[in-house]
């Protein structure tokens, strides 16, 4: 690889996905080599600008990918070309990304301090809120509140 393995996810039995700069390689394990190769964001950004991807989230044979530019994007990887970059972003870096198991919903975190949750249908920005209260005192933090890891509370839409 010419950079850094930034995600790894099972797709199915037989497929593993590794996002590596900004490309998302699919690979059957019943085979030697690649199988597929899905770009990380649809015509505006490529491996030459730098934008790697930072997490991602598979659910059958979708997987959600967010990008050090804050970006969240969604890729079936059985037709690698209909990748879509959602309208909206982070603030800063996106680090984190979970499909909803069974709800048309998505969740970002960053090191913004934020985490979004997004409407596949629409492509759009639903909720979000910081993980650090506005009002706090202090003037540096040591270990700032950065939204590492996500998941659903099972059974629900809570993040």
């Amino acid at each position: 690889f010419s950079s850094e393995i930034m995600a790894v996810g099972f797709v199915g039995e037989t497929k593993l996905a590794v996002a590596c700069g900004s490309t998302i390689y699919i690979y059957d394990q019943r085979f030697a080599g690649i199988v597929t190769r899905a770009e990380a964001v649809q015509g505006t950004i490529s491996q030459s600008t730098g934008s790697e991807i930072q997490g991602m989230s598979i659910r059958g044979d979708f997987i959600a990918y967010v990008d050090e530019d804050g970006h969240l994007s969604i890729c079936d990887i059985t037709d690698p070309e209909t990748s879509t970059r959602f309208a909206g972003k982070h603030d800063a870096l996106a680090s984190c990304v979970c499909l909803h198991p069974e709800e048309a919903i998505v969740a970002t975190g960053g090191i913004d301090q934020q985490v979004l949750v997004w409407d596949i249908a629409s492509e759009r920005i639903v909720d979000s809120f910081k993980v650090l209260a506005e009002d706090t005192e202090a003037k540096q933090l040591v270990n700032p509140p950065f939204v590492y890891a996500l998941d659903f509370v099972p059974d629900e839409t809570t993040v």
